[in-house]
């Protein structure tokens, strides 16, 4: 919380209650969360989980897990959370994943195979997903998985076309206050506003690349990924 306050400022009044909880289901093998204003929530269904919290892959998802959540408070503006349609919620599902990338990239930096690794298990079920129709149908596919995979990838690529324009000193952060700043000016908390705030900080040739592969299904899903990370 600390990293995200020095990020994105700080929460107004007290910390958040985090609730966390377990059920012990004969085939469970998942987790749910989420976020309400001061407060936070974890769930896992297992069978196991008395022998998962012994191994560190389930640790280091945990960790991922609590982050995501996290973020998600650090999103809101001063006219509460930034949340945008649900066949937008590349929006805020994916950058609260690339947010979380960032935080274990910064306080864990010996997991950063870890955050590899994920990032590239998340491109190839992008890629897959995106096979089947684009991401704006993600939801009515029953794939709101999507968003998170997708959306991490797309935040992920504005973040390094901004580094490339304003030589470093752009990031994922800096950009998402921008944003949360036309907000709380009056703008509409959805995706047109973020895209003029990316435009502005990327290319015209970025925001072209994100809106078809939110609109147009792509013969060449791996093709229309890959242009998220050579635009300049």
């Amino acid at each position: 919380m600390r990293y995200f306050e020095q990020q994105l400022g700080e929460l107004s009044g007290p910390k958040p209650i985090l609730y966390a909880s377990y059920s012990k289901v004969a085939d469970g093998d998942g987790s749910q969360g989420g976020v309400l204003p001061k407060q936070i929530f974890m769930h896992w269904d297992r069978n196991d989980l008395e022998k998962e919290v012994e191994k560190s892959e389930f640790v280091e998802k945990t960790i991922w897990f609590f982050a995501h959540e996290v973020a998600h408070l650090y999103q809101k503006s001063s006219k509460g959370q930034i949340y945008a349609a649900e066949n937008q919620s590349w929006l805020h599902e994916g950058g609260a994943n690339w947010f979380a990338a960032n935080a274990i990239l910064v306080l864990y930096p010996d997991k950063k195979e870890y955050v590899n690794k994920k990032v590239e298990r998340y491109k190839e079920h992008c890629v897959k997903g995106l096979a089947d129709g684009p991401l704006i149908e993600a939801a009515s596919r029953g794939r709101f998985d999507l968003y998170y995979t997708c959306g991490l990838l797309i935040h992920r690529g504005i973040e390094l076309a901004a580094q490339r324009r304003q030589k470093q000193q752009e990031n994922t952060y800096t950009i998402w206050k921008k944003f949360r700043h036309e907000v709380e000016l009056g703008a509409p908390s959805e995706l047109s506003t973020f895209l003029t705030v990316v435009e502005n900080e990327t290319s015209k040739e970025l925001v072209s690349t994100i809106t078809n592969m939110i609109n147009t299904r792509s013969s060449e899903p791996p093709s229309l990924v890959n242009q998220l990370f050579d635009e300049m």
